[in-house]
């Protein structure tokens, strides 16, 4: 497997803006480097909890180009986690390898620090390889979340 050579870790401070902008990299430029931003500001004035941002490194690069790939998890009462799809920057024939290695250092780091639940929501729309890339990782589709509602205004019977 070519995701053998990776290194898994959290993200150091300094690595921030650049594994943000690959986990925005499907978004227009501009709106990228707002979003870039403005995570960052949050961050700095603790509103925003970047401490679950996990990277992929390929070893023997420059520290800017060795960021291949990044997620975002986040901490959650009880003992549980939420986590987003990974994001890769590696060439297409291994792009499947980073992300499956990132799901599998997450969930195990996330397992180091005493989560016992992970969970991840998908929105119908969303690339479906993020969800390929979750159950590969080790986060298999358990269900189909289904939102039902009804108009309020008549009480029902």
């Amino acid at each position: 497997m070519a995701s053998s050579n990776l290194g898994i870790l959290r993200c150091p401070l300094e690595e921030r803006p650049r594994a943000l902008e690959i986990l925005y990299q499907g978004l227009e430029r501009r709106v990228r480097a707002a979003l870039v931003a403005e995570a960052l500001e949050d961050s700095r004035a603790g509103r925003v909890d970047l401490s679950g941002l996990w990277i992929a490194r390929k070893p023997g690069w420059t520290t800017a180009e060795k960021l291949v790939g990044a997620i975002l998890t986040q901490s959650l009462a009880g003992r549980a986690a939420a986590v987003w799809p990974p994001q890769a920057t590696a060439s297409p024939w291994n792009r499947a390898e980073v992300a499956e290695a990132l799901v599998r250092g997450a969930l195990a780091g996330l397992r180091d620090s005493g989560v016992a639940i992970a969970q991840a929501v998908l929105d119908v729309d969303a690339d479906p390889r993020g969800a390929v890339d979750l159950a590969r990782g080790g986060m298999p589709r358990v269900t189909d979340l289904v939102y039902m509602r009804r108009d309020s205004a008549p009480p029902p019977p």
